[in-house]
């Protein structure tokens, strides 16, 4: 699995059909990671990546004209990247909050932090 930061610079090659499904638009080529033509990628980051799973944080500007924080989990599906459960916006979490709650609950339920 690997743990990547991605910071504007695509490191990922990618044709306009990954990510790409039904009723979803294509992915812009060149693009690092795979979201639709609806939302514009100003950074992102790579929590998991797996062959089979992808899961990330992205700060998107939408076609509004708005900017969100986003949460995303794709699944690799015969090669193909597509977006599974996760895909909402975050912008109004409490990252601290939820990042100590995570850090206690590993911590009381996984022996570890």
């Amino acid at each position: 699995m690997a743990r990547l930061k991605f910071a504007g610079t695509p490191s990922l090659e990618m044709s306009e059909k990954e990510g790409s499904s039904s009723g979803q638009a294509p992915i812009k080529e060149g693009s690092s990671f795979p979201v639709g033509d609806f939302y514009k990628v100003l950074d992102g980051y790579t929590i998991l990546k797996s062959q089979n799973f992808w899961e990330a944080i992205l700060a998107v500007e939408t076609g509004n004209g708005s900017k969100q924080i986003r949460l995303y989990r794709w699944r690799n599906k015969n090669g193909e990247w597509k977006v599974d459960l996760a895909r909402f916006n975050i912008s109004s979490w409490d990252i601290d909050a939820i990042a100590g709650k995570v850090k206690e609950f590993k911590n009381k339920y996984m022996g570890r932090c």
